[in-house]
């Protein structure tokens, strides 16, 4: 087994952004990626490729960030997009595809994306379908009963748009502990009705992610470079609550990494 040799998924980094919300992406995004300096620049899928061309070993393949171009259409707020909003998303993509790009990859437990509903979804994996390219999502684990509602919401954004996908991180958690077969029933309903399904997978129940995430709730704001979530561990000293409805413990948390020494204090 070779974990991860292949990754489809892509979160938040885009190279159209304008500096600001690129700022706020490296900063956003540097407790789990790091925020080190870059001595090269892009600004469009065809400039990113090209970093690499001749220059590594490696096959490269890039997946447009779904979070990243909400960001750049809608902002960091938590509402629907607009029609108008969702067609400046659709020239986005259209844009990537054509320079090179292999699909769309969401993050649905992350802001911005957390706050796209599956209509604008499928509005924008049209888009994608039209250039033959693929839909990889992050699923949001605690919709509906917590469980298998959000990967039944993949699966309808796949079924209406007409785009091939695959589900990342498609794994039992604490929530669907022992129902893996329940989980590969949805997949195999899906293929048996048309939709063109895959799923990657590891084989163990916990995940990955920076500290600010399992207390992130749907009303963060994000300003200045800052993520605002209501206090976090003072919720988390007094109730042992998390987001999505999933409760957890102490000793069920692992700190890996931290950027100042201060922090470990």
């Amino acid at each position: 087994m070779c974990h991860r040799l292949v990754s489809l998924h892509s979160l938040l980094r885009w190279q159209q952004l304008p500096e600001t919300n690129l700022e706020m992406m490296k900063v956003y995004w540097s407790g789990a990626d790091g925020n080190p300096e870059l001595d090269v620049k892009w600004r469009s899928v065809a400039e990113y490729l090209q970093c690499f061309h001749y220059k590594t070993a490696g096959n490269i393949g890039f997946f447009i960030p779904n979070g990243a171009i909400r960001v750049e259409a809608v902002g960091w707020e938590n509402r629907p997009a607009t029609e108008e909003e969702i067609r400046a998303m659709q020239d986005m993509i259209r844009q990537g595809m054509a320079e090179g790009a292999l699909g769309l990859s969401s993050g649905l437990g992350y802001p911005p994306s957390i706050w796209a509903d599956a209509d604008e979804l499928i509005e924008l994996c049209k888009i994608v379908a039209e250039y033959g390219g693929v839909y990889t999502t992050h699923v949001r684990y605690g919709m509906g009963d917590g469980a298998f509602d959000g990967f039944k919401e993949a699966v309808k954004i796949g079924e209406r748009s007409g785009v091939a996908m695959n589900i990342s991180h498609f794994h039992c958690t604490f929530t669907t502990r022992g129902r893996s077969d329940r989980l590969l029933q949805i997949i195999d309903e899906a293929r048996a009705n048309g939709v063109d399904i895959t799923f990657d997978s590891y084989p163990y129940e916990y995940g990955t992610t920076y500290l600010a995430l399992p207390f992130l709730d749907y009303q963060c704001a994000i300003d200045k470079h800052i993520i605002y979530a209501n206090r976090i561990l003072l919720r988390f000293s007094q109730s042992g609550r998390i987001s999505h409805g999933i409760w957890i413990e102490y000793d069920n948390i692992s700190f890996h990494t931290v950027l100042q020494d201060a922090s470990i204090r």
